[in-house]
């Protein structure tokens, strides 16, 4: 009688780092192409359901797993830190898509062209996280997270201080606020995926 096939979790958590980097590429389509953006943002929206679907499946795929080539938390926990960056993003386009954005602060395009540099990194380090022992560029992918995130911080802050300067509609304040906020958490969550994926490696080699 034959048995399960194995799975390979590394390849469930390199799918969802694709899926990261696709719905990230959709935020930053929005952004640069700004119309229908109700269908747009709930394009954007079922990539959440998809992630939400990748992340049960795996967990239930580690709970049923013998044997794992790392421990089980540490699959899980990089897949749902993946899992939170992919739902900030929807965020965004939620937040857009609800405030009934009218014209787009010119700022947005370059917040989304960071989400999208920062999820390609993503998508590669997931890719290579099954050679994490091996690999020659793994670590240094990681970095250019952080270097991202560093920079897009930096950005943060003097937009948001400009916003405050010379916004003088409350409501216009409001609603550039919050997006701006989670476009920069959209980052910060990227690189909370890089420093994880380093512990688990340094624990693991």
């Amino acid at each position: 009688m034959f048995g399960k096939k194995e799975t390979n979790f590394f390849e469930l958590v390199a799918q969802a780092g694709v899926l990261c980097c696709d719905i990230a590429k959709e935020l930053l389509d929005l952004v640069k192409d700004f119309k229908e953006v109700p269908v747009k943002a709930e394009r954007i929206r079922r990539y959440k359901v998809k992630s939400t679907k990748q992340l049960d499946e795996m967990h239930l795929k580690l709970t049923e797993a013998f044997i794992t080539p790392i421990d089980r938390e540490d699959f899980l926990s990089i897949a749902k830190l993946i899992d939170d960056t992919i739902d900030n993003i929807k965020e965004v386009a939620d937040r857009i898509d609800i405030f009934e954005v009218g014209t787009l602060r010119p700022e947005t395009l370059k917040f989304a062209e960071y989400i999208y540099d920062c999820s390609k990194d993503i998508m590669y380090i997931t890719a290579e996280f099954y050679n994490f022992r091996k690999s020659k560029t793994l670590t240094d992918k990681i970095k250019e997270i952080s270097t991202f995130e560093r920079k897009c911080d930096d950005f943060y802050r003097n937009v948001i201080r400009t916003l405050f300067i010379n916004e003088k509609d409350p409501r216009e304040l409001i609603i550039w606020q919050r997006i701006f906020e989670y476009m920069e958490r959209c980052v910060d969550a990227c690189d909370d995926i890089g420093h994880e994926m380093r512990t688990v490696i340094l624990k693991n080699s």
